[in-house]
């Protein structure tokens, strides 16, 4: 039990960095886009899976990325041993005042698929529970950093880039 309580607590130190801001009025321009540190918390997440496939031994895990209203779902899968795959399922914008609370009943039918996906292959009876061999080490942060650092600017349209933040 206390190899448990050892491994939450040393998983919870490598989950992605939240920040949670409120803005009140507009916005300026010059604060500039935000897509490049989504793409490094989306690179945070794939790690945090990873990490979370060798703590537990699952074959599947669910990842959810908010960003501003938006909540993009991925379920991540531990096809090899060397090779782990990472899907979006969803992508859902949640309401932000209580006059865009009719919307959710639209959104419904994507939730329970979710839902459904989350129960399907997230989770596991302890009869389904496999041991499952030594994983390979979950790539160090400068290495991360050095793949998610502009070194040049690039003017590609960002496939994960929000509009309404």
């Amino acid at each position: 039990m206390e190899r448990l309580v050892s491994a939450d607590a040393s998983l919870s130190r490598r989950r992605p960095d939240e920040s949670i801001a409120l803005t009140v009025g507009s916005k300026k321009k010059n604060l500039g886009p935000k897509s490049p540190k989504v793409n490094v918390d989306l690179v945070h997440l794939g790690a945090f899976g990873k990490n979370a496939f060798d703590t537990y031994n699952n074959q599947n895990v669910m990842a959810i990325q908010a960003v501003g209203m938006n909540m993009t779902f991925y379920i991540m899968q531990r096809t090899t041993e060397e090779l782990y795959t990472m899907f979006e399922l969803e992508h859902i914008r949640c309401p932000s005042s209580t006059d865009e609370m009719t919307m959710m009943f639209g959104l419904m039918d994507k939730v329970m698929d979710i839902v459904q996906i989350f129960r399907t292959y997230c989770v596991t009876s302890p009869e389904q529970t496999s041991v499952v061999e030594v994983s390979k080490e979950t790539l160090k942060y400068p290495i991360l950093w050095a793949m998610t650092t502009a070194t040049v600017s690039c003017k590609r349209k960002n496939p994960h880039e929000h509009t309404h933040f």
